[in-house]
């Protein structure tokens, strides 16, 4: 298991980027990008289908720079995505149940040292 940076290093955009990408998301048509999402999807699939992984260790995945630009060109249709159609509320209702889901499949598996992290980060200790 990894050591988990803190949140706010994740935060990916900023105000401008989200406005770039709202703009775009208004210049072209929901058909075009629906196409466009689907063959940067594509790229990254097969991106993702050529990251080595050579002794075939949990965390010894090597992904290349093209794979993240491939990422971020997923990740920028999939926000056009969202803003076309309004699906904000959504996607953040699906992101959250998913992500409880798998939080209380981890707790099922009863690895005790994950069990303590969630107990003490999400319900606050025992």
């Amino acid at each position: 298991m990894s050591d988990i940076k803190p949140v706010e290093k994740y935060k990916i955009l900023d105000e401008t980027s989200l406005e770039k990408i709202r703009t775009l998301s208004v210049y072209y048509s929901k058909r075009s990008q629906l196409s466009k999402a689907k063959e940067e999807l594509r790229e990254l699939l097969d991106e993702l289908e050529k990251a080595p992984n050579p002794f075939d260790f949990e965390d010894l995945v090597f992904i290349t720079d093209n794979t993240w630009s491939e990422v971020a060109d997923v990740f920028i249709m999939l926000m056009q995505l969202i803003m076309q159609h309004e699906s904000e509320e959504k996607v953040s209702e699906e992101i959250n149940y998913k992500l409880n889901r798998q939080f209380d499949r981890i707790s099922e598996e009863n690895i005790p040292e994950w069990k303590e992290k969630m107990l003490n980060t999400f319900l606050g200790g025992r």
